[in-house]
């Protein structure tokens, strides 16, 4: 995602579907050499990347990091990247939002489909896996190491580690394992962190 400073409403997303923002790794090439291209350009002076972080780079359930060794190397290239795109603007890492399975709505329904089903009228919460907790730190020191702003849902969305996924008569709030629904986006003001460029 890139903001033109001097036009908050000027947002251009720069996203394809697999594609992690970590140069060398995949076919994503192309996208990421014509989005620094158009940095360049246009003078971009405030860039946000970010990625489901946990979908990729957590041991056992990653795509692209299915072993340790591996996701320290591309750990190590995205600080690079990050670096690299600091030369041009302001740049801030977006961390992933709650995820698992336990989020799906399915996971959720009670009844029979000889009957109807319905949801549990209570608060569901799940924690931070230790994969999930330990992925996060390290995400915050490669912004520490590359003086990076870190924009992070958990802190918004959860208590500790601690993360409703229903609101209290038992509605979903994701309609998977990572993707919230819209009704919950609209409420959540973390998202606004993203094109407050004064901060």
């Amino acid at each position: 995602m890139f903001i033109n400073r001097e036009n908050v409403k000027n947002i251009t997303l720069a996203t394809e579907g697999g594609c992690l923002p970590i140069p060398n790794i995949n076919s994503c090439d192309e996208l990421l050499n014509s989005s620094l291209n158009y940095i360049k350009i246009k003078n971009i002076k405030l860039i946000i990347v970010g990625a489901c972080w946990d979908c990729y780079l957590i041991t056992n359930s990653a795509l692209y990091a299915n072993e340790l060794t591996k996701r320290k190397i591309l750990l190590k290239k995205l600080s690079d990247f990050l670096l690299t795109l600091s030369k041009y603007g302001k740049v801030k890492l977006l961390l992933t939002n709650p995820t698992g399975d336990v989020l799906s709505p399915k996971s959720l329904l009670i009844g029979s489909r000889f009957g109807e089903y319905t949801y549990k009228n209570e608060v569901a919460t799940f924690d931070l896996s230790k994969q999930q907790i330990a992925l996060r730190n390290e995400l915050y020191e490669i912004s520490k190491q590359r003086d990076v702003e870190i924009i992070d849902p958990i802190k918004e969305l959860c208590i500790g580690i601690t993360c409703p996924y229903t609101l209290t008569d038992g509605t979903p709030l994701y309609k998977d394992k990572v993707h919230m629904r819209p009704f919950y986006v609209r409420d959540i003001t973390y998202f606004d962190k993203i094109i407050l460029i004064n901060q």
